[in-house]
């Protein structure tokens, strides 16, 4: 429930930083340079994240008198560090999610937070609807 709050409020809480944005005035908050700005937070706190991890993995493994490299706590914390088709998936992931919140800022740019909040919470609806459609996915029981 606290999820859905939090996108709620995120939604509200952006439309209206776009709707203050008047590209006629010359300002230089766009919703481009919104979403630079979130894609560097967000990859920053990844980083943050991920190497504390992999010194977390790193001091484990000194603590426990192996041998001990830099290679061997990547391939540990992640076993695709090598192989580049698992970091092909994630740049085409990172461009993905940012040309979508790029798409998302321009669209709520031109609609009201309202609208746009349940148009973008219905989004399980149509993963749903698109699973079914193209990959013939039906729901079962719990699901």
């Amino acid at each position: 429930l606290s999820a859905a709050v939090s996108w709620s409020l995120y939604i509200c809480r952006y439309g209206r930083i776009l709707a203050q944005i008047d590209e006629t005035n010359g300002s230089q908050l766009t919703p481009l340079s919104l979403t630079t700005w979130k894609s560097i937070l967000l990859a920053a706190l990844y980083l943050i994240w991920g190497v504390a991890d992999v010194a977390g993995d790193f001091m484990h493994q000194h603590a426990d008198n192996e041998n001990v490299s830099l290679s061997g706590v990547l391939s540990h914390a992640w076993g695709g560090y090598g192989d580049w088709h698992q970091w092909l998936a994630i740049f085409y992931s990172a461009v993905g999610v940012a040309l979508a919140h790029l798409i998302q800022g321009i669209g709520q740019k031109r609609v009201a937070s309202a609208e746009s909040n349940v148009l973008l919470s219905s989004e399980p609806i149509w993963t749903y609807l698109f699973a079914f459609v193209l990959l013939h996915e039906s729901l079962h029981g719990v699901q």
